[in-house]
């Protein structure tokens, strides 16, 4: 009788150590993450000009197809939103939609929900660049840039959607640097 109670005590360990570990080896909420990165790149994009700062929007861990890739975003501080350059994507209805923030609608409520749509999928790498996001304003002031909203920022690969794990900020500044063009002379 002993003996019966040590083997089903000895099964139900080894039972609760195999879920256990298979708990510690897979876990769930990882699978689901993906990373949202801000990059200052006001002083390296050559088009930016006085007054304007930039910030391009990378998402990290949307490895595969993507059919949908949407962010929202606020941004503070005393810089407007000016316009949005897609990196990913192209703007070819019914195919693929990519959607812009209305500016003067973004400057009202401070928000941004930047998004693509794919009827086809678009190939992700690990790191995949988004867009970048142009804020205009005087020289020296800055924005401030944040997700906003972790559930409504995600990227669906094939049927699931991968949200970010932690929210992000960026604050940048618009730049000093004085560009202007050349005057087109004729001989």
């Amino acid at each position: 009788m002993c003996l019966k109670t040590i083997k089903k005590l000895g099964a139900l360990i080894l039972t609760v150590a195999v879920i256990m570990a298979s708990q510690i080896i897979t876990p769930v909420s990882a699978a689901g993450n993906i990373e949202i990165i801000f990059t200052d790149v006001t002083e390296t994009d050559l088009t930016t000009l006085s007054g304007e700062a930039k910030i391009k929007v990378s998402v990290k861990g949307a490895t595969g197809n993507v059919s949908i890739a949407q962010t929202s975003l606020n941004f503070t501080g005393n810089l407007k939103y000016k316009s949005i350059q897609f990196l990913k994507g192209e703007n070819n209805p019914p195919q693929c939609f990519l959607y812009s923030p209305n500016t003067s609608l973004a400057n009202s409520r401070k928000q941004l929900m930047p998004s693509i749509i794919s009827n086809s999928s678009i190939p992700f790498d690990e790191t995949t660049d988004l867009f970048i996001l142009t804020f205009v304003g005087n020289p020296g002031e800055t924005v401030t840039l944040s997700l906003s909203d972790l559930e409504n920022t995600y990227c669906t690969i094939a049927g699931s959607d991968l949200n970010p794990a932690s929210a992000e900020s960026i604050t940048v500044t618009a730049s000093n640097t004085e560009n202007s063009g050349k005057k087109a002379v004729i001989s």
